[in-house]
């Protein structure tokens, strides 16, 4: 299993190469890959940190730390719509994407500097991680990407529907992208 201080830290770092990618873009499908990317980080993001949040809170203040966090962060995205739509208008869209992904990495920067721990959390997997698997690295590496994708790391979930419901997800989601991006072109022409 992935220690969560990883997937935090890999989730950050992720949402800012994807965004500062996304502001580099030079077609359209290079956009969808990025934002599909800026997407999925954000989902890594947020399901490690609300899960470590729930795992170090005391049960007795659980709910007001999670209704406090979702309220500061409604906050804060209307905050950076405000700032970054004014900043968009001003210098343009490209640029004020490439800011956020700047800025946004400095933040983080600020962030782990302050608090070393969050790159450490869960740190100490427990039996369950990765065992090597024979074959060459590639395909040890295709093992590993879709054991972390399609296992479940909570026992609640270690069963095969749970394990099927997840790769049909993962399979739905990629073939609805791959639609979005064999549409988008011929979309883009008409447009022209």
């Amino acid at each position: 299993r992935i220690p969560k201080g990883h997937l935090i830290t890999g989730g950050f770092l992720g949402w800012i190469i994807a965004t500062a990618a996304a502001g580099l873009s030079v077609n359209a499908g290079m956009l969808y890959a990025a934002i599909f990317w800026v997407g999925f980080a954000n989902i890594v993001l947020y399901v490690s940190l609300s899960t470590t949040l729930m795992e170090v809170t005391p049960s007795h203040v659980l709910g007001r730390v999670l209704a406090t966090r979702q309220v500061a962060a409604a906050g804060i995205r209307v905050a950076a719509v405000l700032v970054f739509g004014a900043l968009a208008d001003f210098v343009g869209v490209r640029q004020a994407v490439l800011g956020m992904a700047g800025l946004s990495l400095a933040g983080i920067a600020v962030g782990f500097l302050l608090f070393p721990e969050i790159g450490r959390v869960g740190a100490q997997p427990d039996e369950r991680t990765l065992a090597p698997s024979a074959g060459s690295g590639v395909r040890r590496a295709y093992r590993a990407v879709v054991y972390a994708l399609v296992e479940a790391t909570d026992a609640a979930y270690e069963t095969r529907p749970q394990q099927t419901l997840n790769a049909a997800v993962l399979v739905v989601v990629g073939v609805a992208w791959l639609a979005l991006l064999c549409v988008a072109p011929s979309a883009q022409a008409q447009d022209h």
